[in-house]
């Protein structure tokens, strides 16, 4: 399973122009056939944060409960909205970011790292960030497409 970060869908909703725009939409596409593509809810919410300063509330809500369909990936644990958000201490919280990430890679890595979701690759724009901090198989969009670059 490939677990696939917030900036990724974000390069693809919010900034077309980006200089890696065209490898990243050739990448959701090819994810979106192969069908083993999952983000977790912390990145949908992190998704839905930065696209609310832009957004109405309807299209918020249709970009959260569309996005799914839209992408063809799984959100694990789920996005239903009534649903609670996955548990973790605020100690394996704190031993992640003490190795210099960010509260939402933490919260990903957590979900990403449970083996209930049976994810070995994660693929972010900012994969070298997570060196040395996962023991998940890491890799930006443009190395998904182009393995032995």
């Amino acid at each position: 399973m490939i677990l696939v970060d917030s900036n990724v869908f974000l390069i693809d909703l919010r900034y077309p122009r980006d200089l890696n725009a065209a490898t990243n939409k050739q990448f959701l596409q090819t994810l979106k056939s192969r069908g083993d593509g999952v983000t977790s809810i912390f990145n949908l919410l992190e998704i839905a944060g930065v696209l609310s300063f832009n957004l109405n509330e309807e299209q918020l809500r249709n970009l959260y409960d569309l996005f799914p369909s839209r992408y063809g990936v799984g959100v694990v644990p789920n996005s239903e909205l009534a649903s609670p958000l996955p548990r973790c201490s605020a100690g394996e919280l704190f031993q992640r970011i003490s190795r210099r990430l960010s509260l939402g890679d933490a919260q990903m890595l957590e979900q990403a790292e449970n083996p209930v979701y049976r994810i070995d690759t994660i693929v972010s724009w900012d994969a070298p960030h997570f060196q040395s901090r996962t023991h998940l198989r890491l890799l930006t969009p443009a190395q998904f497409l182009n393995p032995t670059s």
